[in-house]
């Protein structure tokens, strides 16, 4: 099962990249959205988070997709230059439309230079930095 890898460890859980997408997806064993891989992979490096979807939609839904809507946890901190990102960051990207710079993806920094997503197209994917970075519309940092 991926919740026994080891905290430390550089690579992904070939079950988890295995993973194919769905939307809400929690559980890697039916399926993932980017914020179930997300929360995941956070979980995976003993980073405590709780799935903020129940209390993000109903926003969403009525002012649409605004990254002033996304309330991290006051142990999160927004990062000034999003090329400062690390191991254990998350990042907020954009999706399709890069003009209108709208949050709808979301991502985890597995390695330093290495993303961990979910995409419709292709299920989980582990992505370098160099290719998402002009989608990166903030990144965050546990600080406990």
């Amino acid at each position: 099962m991926v919740l026994q890898q080891s905290r430390s460890s550089g690579s992904l859980p070939d079950d988890l990249l295995a993973a194919r997408w769905l939307e809400g997806g929690r559980d890697p064993a039916i399926g993932l959205d980017c914020l179930g891989i997300t929360l995941l992979a956070a979980e995976l490096r003993g980073i405590p988070v709780e799935d903020p979807w129940p209390r993000l939609e109903a926003a969403w839904q009525e002012a649409g997709p605004k990254l002033e809507l996304l309330d991290f946890p006051p142990s999160w901190r927004r990062l000034d230059d999003v090329r400062a990102a690390q191991r254990n960051d998350v990042a907020v990207m954009t999706v399709v439309d890069f003009h209108r710079r709208v949050p709808g993806h979301l991502g985890f920094f597995w390695q330093d230079r290495m993303i961990v997503s979910a995409r419709a197209e292709c299920g989980v994917v582990l992505e370098p930095f160099e290719r998402l970075w002009r989608q990166i519309l903030g990144v965050w940092r546990y600080e406990p």
